[in-house]
């Protein structure tokens, strides 16, 4: 809660390229700076990106619906709000800087006539660099689990 003025120039760059027929590539990236930041208010990576490389194709005679993939999640060295659990409260932090941080994500989506399903490995590459990621100091972000899920629709 600061009475000062912040002020925050954030472009962001959006494609989406389809190649060989089903094949995507979908990067984002958001470049953050800011101008005026009374107290020192905000913190913020001063870059930030997002990419997804998948297969996309219908299967079996078109019954079913497939999307594989990898994702890919990048941020800058920042200082990230801290976090008091006492009193469930963030707050303005200057002594740990999170690092840059590389996150991959390995992704299986489909859809079977009423039903879709979903398999991801969340942070691969956390198995590799044993490194994770700190959304607050201290507090480490999931570690690289799998996820699934189905959704089955039994009404018109």
């Amino acid at each position: 809660q600061s009475p000062g003025a912040q002020q925050v120039f954030s472009p962001e760059l959006r494609l989406g390229i389809r190649f060989l027929n089903h094949f995507n590539f979908r990067p984002y990236g958001v470049y953050t700076k800011l101008l005026s930041n009374d107290n020192n208010a905000i913190s913020i990576p001063t870059w930030f990106v997002n990419a997804q490389l998948s297969y996309e194709n219908f299967l079996f005679n078109k019954a079913l619906q497939v999307q594989i993939g990898v994702d890919v999640h990048a941020n800058d060295k920042y200082y990230a709000y801290g976090y008091d659990p006492a009193v469930q409260q963030f707050y303005v932090q200057n002594k740990f800087a999170n690092p840059t941080f590389w996150s991959t994500d390995v992704f299986l989506n489909g859809r079977i006539k009423r039903g879709r399903f979903f398999v991801k490995y969340v942070n691969l590459l956390q198995t590799f660099t044993k490194q994770g990621y700190l959304p607050t100091p201290l507090y480490p972000n999931v570690r690289n689990t799998i996820d699934f899920g189905f959704e089955l629709i039994l009404f018109d």
